[in-house]
This record gives C-alpha cells, sequence and structure tokens, in this order.
C-alpha cells in the first residue's frame, strides 16, 4: 500500500469512527431521554386533565347539593314559579347545568328549567336512590332527540323537619367534559380521551366512537390495576402508540372510575430524533468529505518531496549529479532536501577531484610509457 493510501486511511479512520460513535451513542441516549420525558409529560397530561374534570364534576355535586337547600324549594308555601326562578338563577349563574328539574317523591315533575331531561323518573335507579337520602352522580348516559351524552346529579330535598320531600336533578351535557380534552392537541396527531372502568368511550376526537368499548384488553388490564401510568400498545390501525394514563373519581363512584388517557404515535415522539439523526447524518458526510479533501491534500503535500528525493536519488544512483531538489513544504522534509541538495554538491565535488586525479595518474601513465619508448 502507498504512503499517500496510508496516511489517507489513517486520517480519515482517525476522524470518522469517533463521529459515528458520537452519532450511536447521541441516537441511543436520546432515545431513552425522550422516551422517559415523552412518558412522564403524558402521565402528567392525564393527571393534569384529570383533576380538571374532576374538579367540574365535583363542582356540580356541590352545586346540585347547594341548590337542594334553598328554602323556596323546600317551602310548600311558594309558587311553582318562584321556585323555577330559583332553578332559572342557578342555571345562569353556574352556567353548568343544561337542565334542572325539581321531583316528587312519586316521580313526578314539578317544575323544570328544559323538560329536556332523561326520562321517566319514577323507576330510575339513580333517582330512587336520591330518594332514599343519597347525592347521586349519574353514569354517563345517552339522550335521543337530539342524541347527546349527558350525566346527571341528583340530591334530596329536605323539608325543614327533615323528611325528603323531593329530588332536585340537575343534567350537564359531557361537551363540558370533551372541551376541556378536545382543545388540547399532543404534538401533530396525539389526542386525550376519556372512558369508564367498563372501557366504554366517553370523550374522543372522533364522535363516532362515543359509547363504544375501546379493543385495548391489556389497557383496561393497567388502568384496573394502577390509578396512573404509562404503557405502549399497537391501535386498530396496527401503529404503535404511547400513553399516560390518570384514574379518577373513584370516590364518587366507590368501586367504579373514568381514566383520562393522553396518547401520541411512538414514531411522532421519536420523529424529533429521526431528525437529529438526520443532521448528525449529513454533518458526519460534510465533515468527511472536508476530511477527504483535506486528508488528500496533506498526503499530497507529505508525498510530494518523497517522490521527488526518490526521482532524484535514481539520478543520482545513475550517475546524473546534475539533479537537485526544491522542497518548500517549510517543514524537516524541507531541511531534507537541503542537506540533500548539499550531499549531491559533496558528491559531485568528490567525483570530480577523484576524475582530476585520474586525469593525472592518466598523464603520468602516458609520460611513463613514453619515456619507457624513447629508452628502448
Amino acid at each position: 500500500m502507498k504512503l499517500q493510501t496510508k496516511l489517507l486511511t489513517f486520517f480519515l479512520l482517525a476522524v470518522l469512527i469517533p463521529l459515528v460513535l458520537t452519532q450511536i451513542y447521541l441516537t441511543v441516549e436520546m432515545r431513552s431521554s425522550l422516551e422517559e420525558i415523552s412518558l412522564t409529560n403524558l402521565k402528567n397530561l392525564a393527571i393534569l386533565k384529570g383533576r380538571e374534570i374532576e374538579n367540574l364534576i365535583k363542582s356540580g355535586e356541590e352545586n346540585i347539593l347547594l341548590l337542594s337547600h334553598n328554602p323556596i324549594l323546600k317551602s310548600e308555601n311558594c309558587t311553582i314559579s318562584e321556585k323555577l326562578h330559583q332553578l332559572q338563577i342557578t342555571q345562569s349563574y353556574h352556567k353548568i347545568f343544561d337542565d334542572i328539574t325539581l321531583i316528587d317523591t312519586h316521580g313526578n315533575t314539578i317544575v323544570s328549567t328544559t323538560y329536556n331531561y332523561i326520562g321517566e323518573w319514577k323507576t330510575n335507579t339513580w333517582y330512587i336512590k336520591a330518594l332514599n337520602g343519597s347525592v347521586v352522580v349519574s353514569d354517563a348516559t345517552v339522550i335521543l332527540n337530539p342524541w347527546r351524552l349527558v350525566l346527571v346529579y341528583l340530591s334530596p330535598v329536605f323539608s325543614n323537619n327533615g323528611s325528603i320531600i323531593g329530588v332536585l336533578s340537575g343534567q350537564v351535557n359531557f361537551k363540558k367534559f370533551w372541551d376541556i380534552l378536545d382543545n388540547y392537541t399532543i404534538g401533530k396527531t396525539g389526542f386525550l380521551y376519556l372512558i369508564d372502568s367498563t372501557g366504554k368511550i366517553l370523550s374522543h376526537p372522533n364522535k363516532e366512537l362515543i359509547f363504544s368499548k375501546i379493543p385495548y384488553n391489556e389497557l383496561m388490564y393497567t388502568i384496573k390495576n394502577n390509578l396512573s401510568g404509562n404503557l405502549n400498545y399497537i391501535d386498530e390501525n396496527n401503529k404503535k402508540m404511547v400513553c399516560g394514563y390518570s384514574s379518577i373519581l373513584e370516590d364518587v363512584y366507590g368501586d367504579r372510575f373514568w381514566s383520562v388517557i393522553a396518547v401520541e404515535p411512538s414514531e411522532e415522539i421519536f420523529s424529533s430524533i429521526i431528525l437529529i439523526r438526520n443532521q448528525i447524518t449529513f454533518f458526519i458526510i460534510l465533515i468527511g468529505s472536508i476530511l477527504i479533501s483535506a486528508g488528500v491534500v496533506f498526503s499530497h503535500r507529505t508525498t510530494k518531496p518523497i517522490k521527488e528525493l526518490t526521482y532524484a536519488t535514481e539520478k543520482i544512483a545513475n550517475g546524473d549529479f546534475r539533479c537537485h531538489v526544491d522542497i518548500k513544504s517549510g517543514d524537516e522534509l524541507e531541511q531534507l532536501g537541503r542537506s540533500f541538495n548539499k550531499m549531491v554538491n559533496d558528491l559531485k565535488k568528490s567525483q570530480e577531484i577523484i576524475l582530476n586525479r585520474n586525469r593525472e595518474i592518466e598523464k603520468l601513465l602516458e609520460q611513463k610509457d613514453a619515456f619507457i619508448n624513447q629508452l628502448s
């Protein structure tokens, strides 16, 4: 292998190997760090949005309980118009309820702000629980015509002597919860959705999925065993998803709960790493091209004087002492060139001395032969 090739190879390996190893290290290390950060962020986001929903639900529960203690609603002497006015004031002020209804102990509606509630009260399980003295938060339920998903709060209304004289119902449109989740985007295609403890979807950007069940058994199993955490799963489009989740409302529903899930495609999370990796690759190619050019120039400048010295040495070996080298490298090779030229000059002088001595000897020998011839 030629010296120039050896120098160029060594030069490239000495620089490119550390760059390539650095890229591999950064890619692996950054992927691990980014995945950890993303998982933490998704879980924290699910916890944060879960608290918003939980606060909204508990606020509705407190409002309906407070309204049930309104003396006008408890009074048997106040008119229906007066009671309706109190319901309308509450609905207008709190803006959480889209309907508030006062029901008697027989399941008959006394008065309602919109008369747009879930249906018959008499056989309604939540109404019966409230009639027995409990403040109830219903499961998510569907109202038809027009179709909508609602949550219903029910509180018993007590008379001044402590007996239950009716039930107060406050109805919340699920759009209030959808707005909390749908208005937040995660990256380009990530999103938030809400499920109950049976896996039924209560909120999702794709409203066609509302009230359908999620098909991810592993996700449901994990959520039931941990209040919050992270999980990877494959969605219905065979796409790997990364999610963080947080369960809420255990104190409201007892053995049931809701879970907020923040999800983002895995490829989207690591797209920044791919971008950085491509940038590093471009940088390595750029640096490599520069180094190859620099290596070629360096090796050429290094080997050119050596080639010149080799050529001159061959000339001298053939007896041509007129050959000199002209090396202007500014380093030891230039000093070697000057020493070489001095050596050539010294050899040339020595050769001239030897030639002169030979000519003198030849001349003496000729004189000797001539003298001998004369004597003969």
